[in-house]
């Protein structure tokens, strides 16, 4: 299959729906400098050909906004998706340029996000965490399907992909949770040239 529709299949089938949680916002030195709730909508139309992105906001001193990201349009999407999490950000790192990264990560009805900021020095401006749940019952695409996290004797089994540097990613393989110290060097990024 061709990897760009794969990854937009992921988007329409993993990643749709009215999400609702809350989100904060932390400053470089870990301080929180503002909270809200939010309803992400991620629509897909019937043909999966278009997906709109709308966000509510509602932040702790009592306003609102909404923000609308427009109409993505099959198989185009800055995203990489895969079933349980999705990642996008800046294209490239460059002088004098604002960098942003965000990261997801999905278990049936739940995700958590992280998403970071970095001026135009290179200095982290601030994060942002959240977590929220599917909030529509009739978008809950896949939940029978889903990956399973199971525990057994006190070991968490997950699944691991691996994505290589031409962008082709593996199929999923059963594993046990490992702590980021316990993780070779094949998972580090060892060439940033």
């Amino acid at each position: 299959m061709n990897l760009q529709l794969k990854n937009w299949n992921n988007f329409c089938n993993y990643h749709t729906g009215d999400w609702k949680g809350s989100k904060k916002r932390y400053s470089p030195e870990g301080k929180v400098i503002r909270t809200w709730d939010v309803i992400t909508h991620l629509h897909v139309n019937q043909d999966q050909s278009e997906i709109t992105h709308q966000d509510e906001l509602f932040y702790s001193d009592g306003t609102n906004e909404v923000k609308n990201y427009g109409i993505y349009k099959k198989p185009q999407t800055s995203a990489l998706f895969l079933d349980s999490t999705f990642c996008w950000g800046s294209k490239i790192v460059k002088p004098d340029a604002i960098f942003i990264f965000e990261f997801g990560f999905r278990h049936k009805d739940k995700r958590v996000l992280c998403y970071f900021r970095y001026d135009e020095t290179g200095k982290l401006e601030y994060s942002s965490t959240g977590i929220e749940y599917l909030n529509n019952k009739d978008t809950q695409q896949n939940i029978k399907n889903y990956p399973e996290l199971k525990k057994a004797d006190q070991t968490w089994i997950g699944s691991l992909q691996k994505m290589t540097p031409n962008q082709v990613i593996s199929e999923p393989i059963k594993t046990n949770w490992k702590s980021i110290k316990e993780l070779n060097k094949d998972y580090l990024i060892q060439d940033l040239g």
